[in-house]
């Protein structure tokens, strides 16, 4: 694999990861 590609797959899982949970402390408060 390409760093680049390494990079975008990194940033989508940290980016999914931190949006899943605000979303589940949205739910909770």
């Amino acid at each position: 694999m390409r760093k680049k590609n390494w990079t975008l797959f990194i940033f989508l899982l940290v980016l999914g990861f931190a949006w899943g949970i605000y979303y589940w402390f949205g739910i909770v408060q």
